[in-house]
């Protein structure tokens, strides 16, 4: 599901299954809901995760034109209070490294890049 545009304020949690794809906003903005990532993430420059949302990666999970566990989001990643990105590792990926490039990283106090 392509759903391209400057902004989206994701009004669902959504779950990418290994070979699918979600295109969401330039600008994308995870309110209190998850994105479960095990597929191809497309479009997304600046991403703000806030208010209990979170992204969960696994390493079958990638954004566009890159390999399984590389994410990228050219602009500025901000995890806000409450709020996570999380790597999936254990046994679905035992220490396997994942790969995180930005603009910008923003952690604010109560937020979770693991």
């Amino acid at each position: 599901m392509d759903l391209k545009r400057p902004l989206i304020d994701t009004p669902f949690s959504t779950w990418v299954y290994q070979y699918g794809l979600l295109g969401l906003g330039d600008v994308t903005l995870l309110d209190t809901v998850s994105v479960i990532v095990e597929g191809t993430l497309a479009n997304v420059i600046n991403v703000t995760v806030f208010h209990g949302g979170y992204m969960n990666w696994s390493m079958t999970g990638h954004t566009s034109n890159l390999n399984g566990g590389e994410f990228t989001f050219p602009g500025t990643a901000q995890i806000k209070a409450d709020s996570q990105i999380h790597a999936l590792s254990g046994l679905h990926a035992p220490g396997t490294p994942y790969r995180l490039t930005c603009g910008g990283l923003e952690v604010f106090g109560g937020g979770l890049l693991d």
